[in-house]
């Protein structure tokens, strides 16, 4: 076990001692300001070092690869994401419709897509449309559609291809 000296630790209080004699209304010996003075002094030590690395206090959030085969194929894996890809017929995943953001949150530069780009999307998982756990496709189903079931992507003049 290290044990430190005396006389070395008397040393290494004296500004904390200097602290308390420059203030009046307490007495240097007083009981506890000593642990108080080390208490002060240990949390700004520890500010010190949280604003020396305030960066990593303050993390940007994390991204999401929604192509993370890199194909150029932005991967759907949620009847939201399905429903979302209305906002951006050509597949490049430059939507700027808020349903498009709340489907694919916090996505990586260009969708995480090659540097050529997204073309188009790609089924990453089976989708069930029955979201209310019925059995059937019914009018508690998120996406019923007033009972004519999925409203289909496009339109006649520009149809999803």
């Amino acid at each position: 076990m290290l044990k430190a000296k005396p006389a070395r630790i008397l040393r290494a209080l004296t500004p904390l001692r200097r602290l308390h004699a420059a203030r009046p209304h307490q007495r240097p010996g007083a009981p506890g300001a000593l642990l108080l003075s080390l208490l002060l002094a240990a949390a700004m030590a520890v500010m010190a070092v949280l604003f020396a690395f305030g960066g990593a206090a303050h993390a940007q959030p994390s991204t999401t690869d929604y192509d993370a085969d890199d194909d150029g194929l932005i991967s759907v894996s949620s009847l939201a994401q399905l429903n979302a890809i209305r906002w951006d017929l050509d597949g490049d995943g430059a939507a700027s419709d808020a349903g498009y953001a709340t489907a694919f949150p916090n996505p990586a530069t260009g969708m995480g897509c090659p540097s050529t780009g997204c073309t188009g999307y790609e089924l990453a998982a089976n989708l069930d449309f029955d979201t209310n756990g019925s059995g059937d496709a019914d009018d508690g189903d998120d996406y019923w559609n007033s009972g004519h079931g999925w409203l289909p992507i496009g339109i006649d003049s520009d149809p999803f291809s």
